[in-house]
């Protein structure tokens, strides 16, 4: 999606309505018959005036003010737009912010089954840096875990697994 700066926080202040609790945003006034007003906005894109916007950032500007590069899902489920589950974040942190791929042996970012061994790697700044192999799943996991924290602080997705 192309990024456009939003509009200003008074004009979404007219348009929506936000809910913190719920993270539900809802039209206060309707700019189309397809979204009248008390429809709540679901999915990941609200369209203002012809132009797409994500949801996240809409939520941001209301709520803040500013005007986000990126919104961040704490959880990584992108519809829940809860005041608590949103943060701002540089598109970089986005991306560290994700689970481990779908086809992933391990079930955890950064752990690999090679040569009869786990081994655990964290990629940082372009480098990749590796950080062991291990005989236990779980010591490759809690390894890549504590790096993790080291380098990206609140964005580490495997934080809760430190040992």
């Amino acid at each position: 999606m192309i990024w456009r700066p939003l509009p200003s926080q008074d004009e979404l202040k007219k348009l929506f309505q936000y809910d913190p609790e719920t993270g539900d945003l809802t039209w206060k006034m309707s700019l189309s018959n397809r979204a009248p007003v008390g429809f709540i906005c679901r999915g990941l894109v609200v369209s203002i005036r012809r132009q797409h916007f994500e949801i996240a950032r809409v939520i941001w500007k209301w709520m803040t003010g500013d005007d986000p590069d990126t919104v961040d899902h704490e959880n990584r489920n992108h519809s829940d737009n809860r005041w608590t589950n949103l943060r701002n974040a540089t598109f970089q942190q986005n991306l560290w912010n994700k689970g481990p791929q779908r086809n992933s042996k391990s079930g955890y970012a950064g752990v690999v089954w090679f040569r009869n061994k786990w081994w655990a790697y964290i990629d940082h700044d372009r480098i990749r840096e590796e950080l062991g192999s291990f005989a236990v799943k779980e010591e490759a996991v809690a390894a890549r875990a504590r790096r993790e924290v080291e380098l990206r602080g609140e964005f580490a997705v495997n934080r809760g697994v430190v040992s």
